[in-house]
């Protein structure tokens, strides 16, 4: 009977912790707004006529803070790589590089 109440007193606690873990603790901070630093970035060079806006080429469309957030990692992979934004499309500078990858450390934050 001692086993059962240590087994499970070790698991509520297990359960208890694991739902009071803050999973944003691995996010950095940021000055940068979603709304108005990295919302016009990626008007401007991912949401243009024929790429990520409500035509979604390759099927991401990035007309939503929701759908950004949710695909954060790979619009940091791509312009981090250089393969975003595609020839011909307006560079991002490296000032709009900064605030958007210091606004993706950040857990991409809805502000």
């Amino acid at each position: 009977m001692k086993k059962i109440s240590l087994a499970t007193f070790i698991i509520s606690t297990l359960f208890i912790w694991s739902c009071t873990k803050d999973s944003t603790s691995n996010c950095g901070s940021t000055t940068f707004k979603y709304s108005t630093d990295i919302s016009p970035i990626i008007t401007a060079k991912c949401n243009t006529s024929g790429c990520h806006n409500s035509s979604a080429a390759g099927g991401l469309n990035f007309t939503t803070y929701a759908s950004v957030k949710q695909n954060s990692g790979r619009i940091r992979n791509a312009v981090n790589n250089g393969s975003m934004p595609k020839a011909g499309s307006p560079a991002i500078t490296a000032d709009e590089k900064t605030k958007l990858f210091s606004w993706i450390d950040a857990c991409s934050p809805d502000n």
